[in-house]
């Protein structure tokens, strides 16, 4: 496979075991899509020892999500190397105004 799709992390290897499989004291299995709504957080160190654990296993079995784990690196680095711009206080005043009217439902 090749092309967006071999690297969308959206379901287990082949490798992976199913989520109620057991497999000795292994960590239980998280779906990849789980996994990728957690990885900020993991890079972050900001999950529980179980769950890194856990993410951690998972990415030991499913090459297609530690591709996505790198990618996300690589985004962050490149991010981080931009030079930080600041907008005019009118167009935050503006842009904040507009996000506050968009949440209260006071949309135009």
């Amino acid at each position: 496979m090749s092309g967006p799709e071999a690297l969308s992390p959206e379901s287990p290897s082949p490798e992976s075991p199913s989520p109620g499989s057991p497999r000795g004291d292994a960590p239980a299995h998280i779906p990849c899509i789980e996994v990728v709504e957690l990885l900020t957080d993991y890079l972050e160190g900001a999950l529980d020892e179980e769950l890194q654990r856990r993410v951690e296993a998972h990415l030991e079995l499913c090459p297609p999500c530690v591709v996505f784990l790198d990618q996300l690196r690589s985004t962050i680095n490149s991010i981080e190397q931009l030079p930080i711009e600041t907008l005019p206080d009118n167009t935050v005043d503006a842009l904040e105004e507009a996000f506050r009217s968009f949440h209260s439902g006071d949309r135009h």
